[in-house]
């Protein structure tokens, strides 16, 4: 391949990295009696489809597996399968990012618990900063929204930052690629210098002269979601005064909406209706004359 892009950030050549950092899978004679870790290549490339998109039937695909293998060699830009370099994904990405991004958090959390190794993640951090920063292609001033307060920074800036959290990075990473690195065929080259293959349907496997990373001090953090306050319970005199002033309040709203009359002393009377029956009657204050003698 004449004009090779050395290190060249595209899918095919973040899926490798990726893949080098997954959790241990289980060993192949335990695979061969039907144990499954869900840790295959297709079955992470689902999750870093949800991740984008947030739909889960992609890892259902029957073709996932070949598509898979072939968007990792850098072989095909994407499929309908893996629908990266799709214009309706990227914006929906970008835009989802710009103003849903904690959803976009949550998905990815949810995908690097599922797939990484705790113990590589600051690993693939330092090797994912290296390659931007070698790639010549990336200009000083390309812009990256790698922080979890969703700002984005240029490449220049992010390059001297010292400490990153896995999930908002890889966010800034998979946005960049998909709004600017749509050629993922050209990660070949890339590729081909990171790992061999032993065949060409084997999986191709990391040089131990692989140096990306290893030099890079930064600290690395997976990120925690704010712990929800739990509310205090309130004691039953707490409540009583809460309530009383919350009547109080109700009952000044009701006296300056409505005009009333004063109210009077004495309001109620009793009659008797001769038959040695009293009647109470509310008239208010009622003023009788004096009582007169017949002469």
């Amino acid at each position: 391949m004449e004009n090779k892009k050395i290190p060249y950030l595209c899918g095919g050549t973040l899926f490798f990295l990726l893949v080098q950092a997954k959790k241990p899978r289980v060993r192949a004679r335990e695979r061969e009696k039907g144990i499954s870790d869900n840790l295959s290549d297709p079955a992470m490339m689902g999750g870093l489809i949800q991740a984008v998109t947030g739909d889960a039937s992609y890892a259902y695909k029957d073709s996932l597996k070949k598509n898979t293998s072939q968007f990792r060699e850098c072989r095909i830009n994407g499929s309908v399968y893996i629908p990266f370099n799709d214009p309706i994904t990227v914006n929906g990405y970008d835009e989802a990012v710009k103003k849903s991004y904690d959803d976009v958090l949550l998905r990815m959390r949810d995908f690097a618990n599922q797939f990484l190794d705790h113990s590589k993640s600051t690993w693939l951090v330092c090797a994912l900063i290296d390659v931007i920063d070698n790639d010549k292609d990336i200009k000083a001033e390309d812009l990256f929204c790698v922080q979890r307060d969703a700002s984005f920074i240029s490449k220049s800036a992010l390059l001297g930052l010292n400490r990153f959290e896995v999930e908002p990075f890889l966010i800034g990473v998979i946005h960049y690629i998909l709004k600017n690195r749509s050629d993922n065929i050209s990660g070949q080259g890339t590729l081909e210098e990171w790992g061999t293959k032993a065949s060409e349907h084997s999986e191709r496997k990391l040089n131990p002269n692989f140096s990306l990373g290893s030099h890079r001090k930064v600290e690395v953090e997976w990120f925690i979601p704010a712990e929800v306050e739990t509310p205090v319970e309130e004691s039953n005199a707490d409540r009583l005064q809460k309530d009383e002033a919350d009547y109080d309040k109700t009952a000044n709203i009701d006296d300056c909406s409505v005009e009333k009359e004063p109210k009077a002393a004495n309001q109620t009377v009793f009659i008797n209706s001769g038959s040695g029956i009293q009647i109470g009657v509310n008239y208010g204050t009622i003023n009788l004359p004096p009582h007169r003698q017949k002469e």
